[in-house]
């Protein structure tokens, strides 16, 4: 199966035979936090697994390999002296949608959705585009 859009992903994804069978989560373009304040802690750069659990608010929790013997390390993310009920009225920043798609690659994929059979995948390239 040839894959043209993150939803042909998913379902390759989910598509899979696997138990527990994999849980596909669609990301939005307005689901993402802003961590930075707290990357230097995290060692954020060498973590390849990055959890987030509702029932340990204020920690988050790291692995630095892709093994499943490594141990998650855990992370309290809130100023010295601030509760994780504390957060329950914080409004959390989140990062602003931004379309980094270059010129010159928005040129060539313009020019290719005339081309894609399925209207699901040419609407998806006019989203990401801006063009309607």
């Amino acid at each position: 199966m040839k894959s043209f859009v993150p939803n042909d992903l998913h379902d390759v994804v989910r598509s899979a035979i696997y138990s527990p069978p994999f849980s596909v989560v669609n990301m939005e373009e307005f689901g993402f936090v802003d961590i930075q304040a707290a990357a230097d802690s995290l060692n954020i750069s060498k973590a390849v697994h990055v959890r987030i659990d509702s029932n340990k608010l204020g920690n988050v929790l790291t692995k630095e390999t892709f093994g499943d013997f490594e141990q998650w390390k855990e992370t309290c993310i809130l100023k010295k002296g601030k509760k994780a009920s504390d957060l329950k009225n914080t409004v959390i920043k989140l990062l602003p949608p931004e379309n980094k798609i270059t010129d010159n690659k928005k040129k060539s994929l313009t020019l290719m959705i005339n081309f894609l059979k399925k209207k699901e995948h040419q609407d998806f390239y006019r989203k990401i585009l801006n063009i309607e």
